[in-house]
């Protein structure tokens, strides 16, 4: 019965050690990106101007439309 409990007390211990050290490394690893942000005006020629953007590493957040239908892109990518 004794053994049965150490190893109970045994895996939670594991768990919560476990836990803290993801919880640990997801806070440093969030805390560290640092994002920068750009607005384009798209037209019939959006896709040709959307994959060079992505090559360049930038990431489509949304598209919008202004009061006289004009698209724009909003885009983000990572700080280098």
């Amino acid at each position: 019965m004794k053994s049965r409990f150490n190893l109970v007390v045994l895996v939670v211990l594991v768990a919560i050690c476990m836990w803290g050290w993801t919880a640990l490394g997801q806070r440093q690893a969030t805390a560290s990106i640092q994002w920068e942000y750009a607005v384009r005006s798209v037209n019939p020629a959006a896709p040709l101007i959307l994959n060079e953007l992505g090559v360049q590493g930038w990431e489509l957040v949304a598209v919008t439309n202004d009061i006289n239908n004009n698209s724009f892109a909003y885009l983000k990518r990572q700080k280098k």
